[in-house]
C-alpha cells in the first residue's frame, strides 16, 4: 500500500471512528408523557411513536378534561354567571387573581346542558339553583357539604369528590389559542401556561377541539391529557434522537475529513525527493482530520462551548488547510522550476564528461588514454554550473574538444597533446569565472 491509500486509509478510519462514537453517545430523544382514553386517537398516536402512554381507565377519574368556557364573575369572588354548553364543569379556584368563594343563585340559570358541577373548597358559600337532574361533588371534609348534604331544602343531587379523582379547578381562564377548522371544531396551536400537567379540554368556547398543533416540549409540559374528541396531533409532543445539531456536528468533522483527502490526493510522492518534500504535509492532513473531529464532539457534546466559537474554529481550520495545500503545490512546483533549472545549467558539463568518459575508454594507445584521463578529470572536476557570461569559453571549449577527440581518433599523439593543452586551459579558465560570478 503506497503512502497516499495508507493516509486516506487512516483518516477516514478517524471519521467513521467519529461518527460511529457520536452516533451511540448522542441521545436527544425526549416526549411528552401522554394520558388518554384507551382506544382513542391519542393512544393510537402514542403507541406510534413509542410515547409513555397512561390510559384512563375510568372517566370521572380525570374530571381535569373539561370544556375550558368564561365565567362572569364579582371582584368579591362571586361567580354571578356561567356562559358556557358544557356538560361537566369544575368551578375555579381563582380567576385573575381573585379568589373563588362563593357562586350565586343565577350561576346556572341558562346552563341547558349541564349535568355535573365540580365544587373547589375555596367555595364556602353555594346558592346555586341548578336544574334537575345535576350533580353537584364536593369535598366531604368541607363544612360547605355537610352543611348542603343536611339542608332538606337542597333540591339537586349532591356527591362527594372521591379522593381518587383529580379534578383542574386551577384553569380558570383559557390558556390556549387556537384556529377555527370548521364551525364547530378548532384546533389548538399555542399553550400560554406554565403547568408541567396540561389538560386538554373537550371543547373551548363551546367548540369542540379536534387537533392539536402546539409545541409542548418547548413550553416545559411534561404531561398531557387528551381527551377522545382530538382526532389529529400536529404538534411538537416528542423529538427524534438526532437533530440538526448532530448533522452540523457530523457535517463540521465530515468537511475537514473531505479536506484531508483532498490534501492528499493533490501531493505529489513519485519521487523520494518529493516524498521528502511533503512529508509534513501528510501530518497537516492528519492533523485536520482529528481537530475538524474534536470540533465536532465540542458542538455535540459541550454545551459550555458557544456554537459561533466552534464555527469561527472550523473555519480557521480548514482555511489553514487549503493555505497549507496551496503552499505545497507552490513549493513543489518551484522546485520542480529549479530542478529544471539546474538540469539546463549543468547539461553542457554532464554531457561533456560523458563525451570525454567514452573518448577516453575508446583510446587505443597507452599515451592517448594517459592523455584523454587528463582531459576527462579537468572536465569531471570543474564546476557543474553553466551560466550566459560563460557562453563564450563553452563554445571555444566545445570546439576545442572537437578538435582533441578528432587527433585522439587519428591516433595523432602530438595533435592531441597540443589540443589536450588547449583544452585544459580554457577549462581553467572557465572554473576561475565560475569563481567571480558566485
Amino acid at each position: 500500500m503506497n503512502a497516499k491509500k495508507l493516509s486516506i486509509s487512516i483518516i477516514l478510519v478517524i471519521f467513521v471512528l467519529f461518527g460511529a462514537i457520536s452516533a451511540i453517545v448522542y441521545d436527544k430523544s425526549d416526549s411528552v408523557d401522554i394520558i388518554c382514553y384507551e382506544g382513542s386517537y391519542a393512544e393510537e398516536y402514542a403507541k406510534e411513536h413509542n410515547i409513555d402512554l397512561e390510559i384512563i381507565s375510568d372517566s370521572d377519574a380525570y374530571i381535569g378534561i373539561l370544556n375550558l368556557e368564561n365565567f362572569d364573575y364579582n371582584n368579591d369572588g362571586t361567580i354571578v354567571a356561567y356562559k358556557g354548553n358544557s356538560e361537566k364543569i369544575a368551578i375555579p379556584t381563582e380567576i385573575k387573581g381573585v379568589k373563588i368563594t362563593k357562586v350565586s343563585e343565577k350561576a346556572f340559570e341558562n346552563a341547558k346542558n349541564l349535568k355535573s358541577i365540580y365544587v373547589p373548597k375555596s367555595v364556602t358559600t353555594f346558592e346555586a339553583k341548578p336544574l334537575e337532574n345535576v350533580a353537584v361533588y364536593m369535598y366531604e371534609d368541607t363544612d360547605l357539604y355537610k352543611n348542603l348534604s343536611k339542608d332538606e331544602a337542597v333540591k339537586f343531587e349532591i356527591k362527594t369528590i372521591p379522593d381518587s379523582y383529580y379534578v383542574d379547578f386551577y384553569t380558570a381562564n383559557i390558556p390556549f389559542s387556537y384556529d377555527n377548522i370548521s364551525d364547530k371544531s378548532i384546533d389548538i396551536n399555542r399553550y400560554y401556561g406554565y403547568n408541567e400537567v396540561v389538560f386538554i379540554p373537550e371543547s373551548v368556547d363551546g367548540k369542540i377541539v379536534t387537533a392539536i398543533s402546539f409545541d409542548a416540549l418547548a413550553n416545559g409540559v411534561e404531561t398531557i391529557v387528551i381527551p377522545k374528541s382530538v382526532t389529529s396531533i400536529k404538534g411538537n409532543l416528542y423529538s427524534n434522537r438526532y437533530d440538526l445539531t448532530f448533522l452540523i456536528g457530523m457535517l463540521i468533522a465530515f468537511v475537514g475529513t473531505i479536506i484531508a483527502v483532498a490534501f492528499v490526493l493533490a501531493l505529489k510522492v513519485d519521487t523520494k525527493e518529493k516524498m521528502f518534500l511533503n512529508i509534513s504535509q501528510f501530518k497537516t492532513a492528519y492533523i485536520v482530520t482529528i481537530l475538524s473531529a474534536i470540533l465536532g464532539g465540542v458542538y455535540l457534546f459541550v454545551a459550555a462551548v458557544p456554537d459561533f466559537i466552534v464555527y469561527i474554529a472550523a473555519i480557521l481550520a480548514y482555511a489553514l488547510a487549503v493555505i497549507s495545500i496551496i503552499k505545497a503545490k507552490m513549493a513543489v512546483s518551484v522546485v520542480a522550476g529549479i530542478d529544471e533549472k539546474i538540469k539546463v545549467h549543468t547539461f553542457f558539463i554532464k554531457t561533456l564528461t560523458v563525451d570525454a568518459q567514452h573518448l577516453m575508454n575508446a583510446s587505443k594507445t597507452a599515451e592517448l588514454k594517459a592523455l584523454t584521463k587528463k582531459v576527462y578529470e579537468a572536465v569531471r572536476y570543474s564546476d557543474p554550473m553553466s551560466n550566459a557570461a560563460l557562453v563564450e569559453v563553452e563554445d571555444k571549449i566545445k570546439n576545442g574538444f572537437v578538435d582533441f577527440e578528432n587527433a585522439v581518433n587519428a591516433e595523432d599523439y602530438e595533435l592531441a597533446a597540443s589540443t589536450a593543452a588547449e583544452l585544459i586551459s580554457l577549462i581553467d579558465v572557465r572554473n576561475k569565472k565560475c569563481k567571480l560570478l558566485k
